[in-house]
């Protein structure tokens, strides 16, 4: 469905123009500064989408005038029949305007709700191809993003957020390995401390068991030598001797139930050596307390970087399964790619048939274009953007500012006072 004309009165700042568009893909809609041709311009997206998608005044009728009108014919196709769109303002006594929408068919039946019949037709002012070409790279991100209902900046924060958590969780397991290296450790060490006061036990035990004995040893040496004196007497004290070498077996027997010496050096020795023990024990500990720390923060770190990937993974599949318009589309940290480059990269044709195509997919239905902001376009651009639409057999409505009959020329239709020239 296609634009076949449209004429504006009292709208805006138009007193009355009609614009036939048919058989052209790109009208140039020509004129200096405040002559109209926006407001030729902004009437037709009026009529088309009301107050859904076009923002207008409360009062669009032109000063000083009561009533106006913008009227549209659309062309039909194998899939609409041909409409006319008619939308009428009307001042009230309180100076307030009343609007009215009529949308008939050919045979001028009017449709029931004719807004709604509209809306089908014409995804209202949305994409602009060619404002949208003078955007900068964050600019047509932004265009693309809201596009398609994407949220790049609360991926990129969530990104961000997780990156810098795992930056901290880096540095800590950094930190935690540089004091396990930083510890000593005694390979030669047993698992536990020594026990101090056992061993002082111990000394003790030994010393009374070394006493006692010593004491054996001494009371058996004394008999020893006084059965030598009686020996010497043994004639005059046998009955002596006798009594005595019975008392001596008793003795000798004693002596071999007391416990074996103990070597009170090397216990003496051990306690010396404990502290130093323990001391290696606490430290073998210390050590595996901070390699297990380490561990935990590696694993933590490990963890926080499967999930950054884990994002990264779900984004490039959010921006895979989004509805983009055209082919070869798609974004990443950069910006807006066009088969995998830069789209600024792309050379200024490429760019107008993208952005050309871009709105295209908006609107399906009534092929359609209204742009305003045409002179950032040379012969060249402009001319490319002729062919683009050409192909695919699209309409344009472009605004362009006159300033020399040249430029004039140039233009199906130029404003001037509200009136067409």
């Amino acid at each position: 469905m296609k634009l076949l004309q449209y004429h504006v009165h009292n709208v805006l700042g138009v007193k009355d123009a009609k614009l036939d568009v048919s058989g052209r893909h790109l009208y140039l809609i020509g004129g200096r500064n405040d002559q109209g041709k926006t407001s030729a311009i902004t009437a037709l997206l009026i009529a088309l989408c009301g107050r859904r998608g076009c923002d207008y005044p409360d009062i669009p009728l032109r000063d000083g005038e009561d009533e106006g009108s913008v009227l549209v014919e659309l062309d039909g196709d194998e899939t609409m029949q041909s409409i006319r769109v008619i939308r009428k303002f009307q001042r009230r006594r309180d100076g307030s305007v009343k609007e009215l929408l009529v949308v008939t068919d050919v045979d001028g039946t009017p449709a029931p709700e004719p807004q709604t019949v509209l809306n089908t037709l014409y995804k209202a002012k949305g994409f602009d191809p060619l404002a949208f070409l003078s955007l900068n790279k964050r600019g047509k991100t932004d265009a693309i993003e809201k596009m398609l209902g994407l949220d790049s900046a609360a991926f990129r924060q969530e990104e961000s957020d997780m990156a810098a958590e795992r930056k901290a969780l880096g540095k800590q397991r950094d930190v935690a390995e540089a004091s396990v290296r930083a510890l000593p450790y005694h390979p030669d060490a047993p698992d536990d401390e020594v026990s101090v006061s056992e061993l002082l036990q111990s000394l003790d035990e030994a010393r009374k068991e070394n006493a006692e004995r010593k004491k054996v040893i001494a009371r058996a040496d004394s008999t020893r030598n006084h059965l030598a004196d009686l020996r010497a007497k043994l004639a005059e004290i046998r009955q002596e001797i006798d009594s005595t070498g019975k008392e001596l077996k008793e003795y000798e027997k004693a002596v071999d139930n007391v416990p074996p010496i103990h070597d009170i050096d090397a216990l003496n020795k051990q306690i010396e050596l404990a502290e130093e023990t323990n001391r290696k024990v606490r430290e073998n500990q210390n050590r595996k307390d901070a390699e297990a720390a380490a561990d935990k923060l590696s694993v933590e770190f490990s963890e926080a970087e499967d999930a950054i990937i884990a994002l990264r993974a779900d984004w490039a599949r959010t921006l895979r399964e989004a509805k983009w318009p055209i082919g070869g589309l798609s974004l990443d940290a950069t910006g807006l790619l066009y088969n995998g480059l830069p789209f600024e990269q792309a050379s200024r044709s490429v760019q107008i048939r993208v952005a050309v195509r871009m709105a295209m997919a908006q609107n399906p239905t009534l092929k359609l274009m209204v742009c305003q902001n045409g002179n950032d376009l040379d012969n060249d651009a402009m001319a490319e953007l002729e062919t683009a639409l050409s192909e695919s057999d699209y309409q344009m409505l472009l605004e362009v500012v006159t300033r020399s009959d040249s430029d004039e020329e140039r233009c199906q239709v130029v404003f001037e006072n509200g009136e067409a020239k």
